[in-house]
């Protein structure tokens, strides 16, 4: 559990250790491109029944990284590489999640979420602006996501721009990321990534899910 480390208990979230190193950013960084892309929707739209895409309020390209979502052109035996990979990222996503819940948050947890790629363009400034998660009330179907993990697969230095924030406070503030490192936080809590200026950002994002809160 080398990740569990920089909890902030004043901002209650969590940054890890390097859970990637940087060649395997960079194999994740490949992986995904094997995955059908599509725009970035927000839920807030999806759950009025309107259209997800909202380019004023978040603009990125994302994939699911699911093996159903897996290129139908993709070759074989580089399909069921990408599957083995994913198990192991599913798993190690699962490990993080539950070992810093377990020393830190202590919520009821149950399912994690597909985990989503994500990548912002600088030529088009992508962003994605104040947003939650999960707003603070429960559902029901007594099944909400609770705790939430951004991991930034790209190295700083590729891009400028594109600050993580988080409004834990009156004033927000900015969490500088390591390529590798992720960010854990409560999905009510809102956050937003700000433009990118130049450059690509990418990262992975996935949320855990319990029960309603008591």
């Amino acid at each position: 559990m080398w990740y569990l480390q920089n909890p902030n208990k004043e901002m209650y979230t969590w940054v890890t250790a390097e859970v990637f190193n940087k060649e395997e950013c960079n194999r994740l960084k490949e992986m995904c491109t094997y995955f059908n892309i599509e725009a970035g929707g927000t839920g807030i739209r999806e759950q009025k029944g309107e259209s997800g895409n909202n380019e004023e309020m978040r603009l990125s390209d994302i994939a699911w990284i699911d093996f159903e979502n897996i290129k139908k052109d993709t070759d074989p035996s580089t399909k069921q590489e990408i599957i083995k990979e994913l198990d192991a990222l599913g798993n190690i996503f699962i490990n993080v999640m539950n070992d810093i819940n377990n020393n830190f948050f202590q919520y009821n947890l149950t399912t994690l979420e597909m985990i989503q790629y994500t990548k912002y363009y600088g030529n088009v400034k992508g962003h994605y602006d104040w947003h939650n998660d999960h707003p603070m009330f429960n559902t029901p179907e007594n099944n909400i996501r609770k705790l939430s993990i951004s991991l930034l697969l790209s190295d700083p230095d590729e891009f400028t721009g594109g600050n993580f924030c988080i409004q834990t406070h009156k004033e927000p503030d900015t969490i500088e990321l390591k390529q590798g490192q992720a960010i854990i936080f409560p999905s009510p809590i809102m956050h937003k990534v700000s433009p990118v200026e130049s450059g690509v950002r990418e990262s992975l994002v996935c949320w855990s899910r319990g029960p309603n809160w008591v």
